[in-house]
């Protein structure tokens, strides 16, 4: 590597670092982590407070899923047109608001799936789309690495949440589960969003003459193709099926693990330990998969990451589950959820350019999220079916072998929209 890369390189950590940090916090603290890493302490409370089954339970999900699906192209033109400062600010509030209200929730089924709807539709700015663009927006020679810390914020959730979720819970009652974890995004990290988080760098001159807050997210002149040669190129559709077979995986196991573990006889403190290991294994993914992007070629990386998960899933399947297969399986999931929106923004930048990245991630994330929408309601039927999630399971680890492989056909990305080491 040259002087000048490194040189580079340097200083590109050197300026982004506070970003990453407060982007990581962000994302860690917004909607694609919170809700769905503790979803599954909810469960059993709410079951016996109410009384509905536990597919009614889960089926929420699926709307509040989809709900996030057909909004995200919606916030992909808002964060093209206005970058992702606002935008994170003002959904990260609206998140903490929406989700403690759910605290509220009356004994209506109807009104506890228009309460997740609603938290769905007012805070997508909170996610992956927003913290995403502004790291691609920061980073180019080691973007890889730094999708990856950024976006293991969701891991640090994960690893975290599920025990001071079953602590509120515990303690207080699950009433008090949602204000309390709302309180952490509302009073930790909307405060560093206000003062930490930038559209892009500007230069010495720039920042002289105007607030980089009010920058372009992405230069005018950033090279790349328009929603609709993306959409038709069949790169798109390699990348968007590959990443919905890996969704329905990771989005059917981890809101399912802890009751699933309740029916192998843990407790539900013993399960909350346990998915919060999907945490520190979330962490793990995110920042191995970032390094190996910068490195190695990224479909490559892709399948190695995700085929072993349906592994993970025919694991579960047995009687009695013990301890070591738990912990071989929580670890390959979460490794799977660590890598798959650090991939997705890679890819959607290397092989479709930054020009309207907003766009064109909003619409790979819709056909990603379609499987995380449909995962948990399948669980949920399956188990109200057969009494257990085994037929889920060994459905979902073939899914995610036939989706995957397809991904090592997409070969390099065009060179405009790639520094000279990307091998994507």
């Amino acid at each position: 590597m040259v002087a000048g890369s490194k040189h580079k390189e340097t200083g590109e950590f050197k300026r982004g670092w506070p970003i990453i940090l407060t982007a990581a916090l962000g994302i860690g603290c917004g909607l694609s982590a919170m809700p769905f890493f503790t979803f599954g302490l909810f469960i059993g409370p709410i079951e016996a407070e109410f009384g509905w089954s536990r597919g009614e339970i889960q089926r929420v999900l699926f709307f509040f899923t989809l709900t996030s699906m057909f909004t995200l192209p919606v916030m992909g033109l808002i964060l093209d047109r206005f970058g992702p400062r606002r935008v994170a600010i003002a959904s990260q509030i609206i998140f903490a608001l929406a989700f403690s209200s759910l605290a509220l929730v009356p004994n209506n089924l109807f009104i506890f799936y228009g309460m997740w709807v609603g938290c769905a539709f007012l805070s997508i700015g909170s996610t992956a789309i927003t913290y995403s663009y502004v790291i691609n927006s920061w980073f180019d020679k080691r973007r890889g690495i730094a999708l990856g810390l950024t976006l293991s914020g969701t891991g640090f959730a994960a690893a975290l949440a599920p025990s001071y979720a079953n602590w509120l819970i515990e303690t207080f009652g699950w009433r008090a589960g949602y204000p309390g974890m709302a309180a952490v995004t509302l009073f930790v990290s909307v405060p560093l969003l206000v003062l930490v988080l930038r559209n892009r760098p500007t230069d010495q001159k720039q920042a002289a003459e105007s607030d980089s807050t009010s920058t372009p997210p992405v230069p005018s002149d950033s090279p790349g193709m328009t929603l609709r040669e993306a959409a038709t190129s069949r790169r798109f559709w390699i990348i968007g099926i590959g990443m919905f077979g890996v969704s329905v995986g990771t989005g059917g196991v981890v809101p399912s693990l802890v009751p699933l573990l309740g029916d192998s006889g843990y407790t539900a403190e013993d399960a909350a330990l346990y998915a919060g290991l999907i945490g520190l294994m979330v962490i793990t993914g995110r920042v191995l998969v970032g390094v190996l992007l910068d490195y190695f070629w990224a479909p490559l990386v892709a399948v190695i990451f995700f085929v072993p998960s349906a592994l993970a899933c025919v694991m579960l399947t047995q009687n009695d589950i013990s301890p070591v297969v738990i912990v071989i399986s929580v670890m390959l999931i979460g490794l799977v959820a660590g890598a798959e929106f650090d991939i997705i923004a890679y890819f959607v930048s290397r092989y479709f350019g930054m020009k309207n990245y907003g766009a064109i991630y909003s619409w790979v994330c819709v056909v990603f999220i379609s499987g995380t929408a449909i995962a948990p309601a399948l669980y949920g039927a399956a188990y109200d079916m057969y009494g257990s999630y085994d037929v889920a399971l060994i459905g979902t680890g073939l899914l995610i072998v036939i989706t995957a492989l397809p991904l090592l056909l997409l070969g390099k990305g065009p060179a405009e929209y790639r520094h000279s080491d990307a091998k994507a």
